[in-house]
C-alpha cells in the first residue's frame, strides 16, 4: 500500500512539472536532458520522510543522482531534515578504502581518531609518517611536502615537513621549473591525454674530439633491455626500470654476465685520423669481446678524393721513459716549434703530390698510398654495449695513445645518457670523470 503510493506521488511529481522542463536549462552527462526538476516543497518532504530522511535513497527513487536530490532539497529549505549522520558517501568522487579523493594514502586503522561525537576519523599515511620523523605531532599549520612529487611515496625521506607559506613557494617554484623545461622541450601538452607529458631530455648526440667528431646516429634497446635479456630464463618481463633491476644489472657486470649487455646496440658516425681509425679497427677483427657482426662501413678513397684535411698537434710529446708504446702525456719536446714546422711540411708537400698523381692520371685507389696516416677519414661503426665498454676501458687508460683515448671518452659521455644502469655499471671505478 504505502509503496503504491509512492509510486503515485512520483507520477505526480512527473505530471505537475512536465511544463517546467521547457524553461530547465541544466543538462545530465552525454547531453541527456533531465527528466525533471523538483520545486513542490510539501511533495518533496513527504517522499523524504518515506525515505527515511536519507537522500541516498530518495536519489535513487527519483531515477536521479545524489548532488541533483541534494540541490533541490537545499532549494526547497528541507537539507536540515536529511539523516546524513550515517552516511558512508556524500556524493562527489567515491573514496577508494586506500586513498581520499585527493589520492594521499589513508594510514592504518590503527592510527584513526575518534572524536567527541563517537565518529571515526581517518589518518593520511604521509602525516603519520611525518611525525615519525619529527618524533613529535605535527604543529597547526605545518604541511608534508613529497619531495619527489609522488603523493604515494611516503618514505621518511620523501617528507618534508614545512609552513604553509613555504609549501606555496615550493610549488610555485616547481611550477616555474616546469615552465622553463616546457620552453626547453623538456615536457609537452597532449590535448587528447588532457595532461602534461616528460617528453626527456635533449640528449646529446654528437661529441667533438680535436677537429673530428662522434655522432650517435641510431641506437637499439635501453637498460630494460639487458635486465629483460637476463630474466627471460624465468619467463619474466618487465617495460620500467625498478630498484631490483638495478641491483640485476650491477650482479650482471660485476660477474661477468655479460650476454644480455650484447642487446643493446649502437650506430655511429665517426670522423678521425687514419692512425686512429686503424686502432679503432684492431677491435673490430681482434679484441676478446668482439663479434662478427659489427659493421664497420668506411668512407673510400677508391671513389672520392680526399679533402686538404689532415690532423696537425699543437706539440709533440716526448717517448715514455717506462713505456716502450706510449708516450709522456705531460711533456712537450724541447724543438716543438721546429717539429711542427717539419711535420706540416711533409703534410702538405704529400698532399700536393697526391693532386698532382690524379692530375697526371693515376688511379684514385693507387695515388691515395703516397697520404700519410693523419688524414681524417670517415665511417659508420654499429657494435653492441659490451663491446662498447670493452673498447672504452682499453683506450680511456694511461697507456692509450691521447688521441685515441678522446673518442673514447667521448663515447664514455654519450652512453652514459642513453644506457645510464647499465653503463654505469660496465664503467664501475673507471670513469673519467
Amino acid at each position: 500500500m504505502i509503496k503504491n503510493k509512492e509510486n503515485e506521488m512520483k507520477v505526480n511529481l512527473v505530471a505537475t512539472f512536465a511544463e517546467k522542463q521547457t524553461k530547465y536549462t541544466g543538462g545530465c552527462k552525454g547531453g541527456a536532458t533531465r527528466k525533471w526538476k523538483i520545486y513542490n516543497k510539501e511533495q518533496l518532504e513527504l517522499l523524504l520522510r518515506r525515505c527515511d530522511r536519507k537522500p541516498s535513497k530518495l536519489a535513487k527513487l527519483l531515477e536521479t543522482s545524489y548532488a541533483s536530490t541534494k540541490r533541490w532539497l537545499v532549494a526547497a529549505g528541507l537539507w536540515h531534515l536529511a539523516d546524513i549522520r550515517k552516511t558512508k558517501n556524500s556524493g562527489g568522487r567515491k573514496r577508494t578504502t586506500t586513498e581520499d579523493k585527493c589520492g594521499y594514502l589513508y594510514a592504518s586503522k590503527e592510527h584513526d581518531i575518534i572524536t567527541d561525537t563517537g565518529e571515526r576519523k581517518r589518518r593520511l599515511e604521509h602525516r603519520v609518517n611525518a611525525e615519525k620523523l619529527l618524533g613529535r605531532p605535527l604543529k597547526g599549520g605545518e604541511m608534508v611536502h613529497h619531495i619527489n612529487l609522488d603523493k604515494q611515496d611516503n618514505r621518511l625521506d620523501n617528507l618534508y615537513v614545512c609552513d604553509n607559506s613555504t609549501h606555496k613557494k615550493i610549488h610555485h617554484d616547481l611550477e616555474a621549473l616546469a615552465g622553463r623545461l616546457m620552453q626547453e622541450g623538456y615536457i609537452e601538452f597532449i590535448p587528447e591525454l588532457e595532461q602534461y607529458i616528460f617528453t626527456g631530455p635533449r640528449m646529446k648526440a654528437e661529441k667533438q674530439v680535436a677537429n673530428g667528431f662522434i655522432k650517435v646516429i641510431d641506437t637499439l634497446g635501453s637498460d630494460v633491455t639487458t635486465v629483460n635479456a637476463a630474466r627471460v630464463s624465468f619467463g619474466n618481463h618487465t617495460t620500467t626500470m625498478r630498484d631490483k633491476d638495478k641491483k640485476l644489472i650491477k650482479y650482471l657486470a660485476e660477474h661477468q654476465h655479460t650476454s644480455p649487455f650484447r642487446h643493446s646496440y649502437v650506430q655511429f658516425h665517426i670522423k678521425a685520423p687514419e692512425f686512429v681509425a686503424r686502432q679503432w679497427y684492431k677491435h673490430i677483427v681482434g679484441a676478446e669481446y668482439s663479434f662478427k657482426d659489427q659493421p664497420w662501413n668506411e668512407i673510400s678513397g677508391r671513389y672520392i678524393e680526399y679533402e686538404h684535411e689532415f690532423w696537425k698537434p699543437e706539440y709533440f710529446r716526448k717517448q715514455s721513459l717506462d713505456n716502450k708504446q706510449a708516450s709522456d702525456p705531460d711533456s712537450i719536446i724541447d724543438d716543438n716549434a721546429e717539429a711542427i714546422e717539419v711535420y706540416s711540411k711533409h703534410v702538405e708537400n704529400a698532399y700536393k703530390a697526391y693532386k698532382l698523381l690524379i692530375e697526371k692520371g693515376v688511379a684514385k685507389e693507387q695515388a691515395r698510398a703516397i697520404l700519410p696516416v693523419s688524414f681524417y677519414t670517415e665511417w659508420y661503426w654499429t657494435a653492441s654495449l659490451q663491446t662498447l665498454a670493452h673498447f672504452v676501458n682499453l683506450r680511456d687508460h694511461a697507456g692509450a695513445q691521447i688521441e685515441i683515448m678522446g673518442y673514447a671518452r667521448a663515447i664514455d659521455d654519450l652512453m652514459y645518457q642513453f644506457y645510464p644502469n647499465c653503463w654505469k655499471e660496465l664503467r664501475k671505478g673507471k670513469r673519467h670523470f
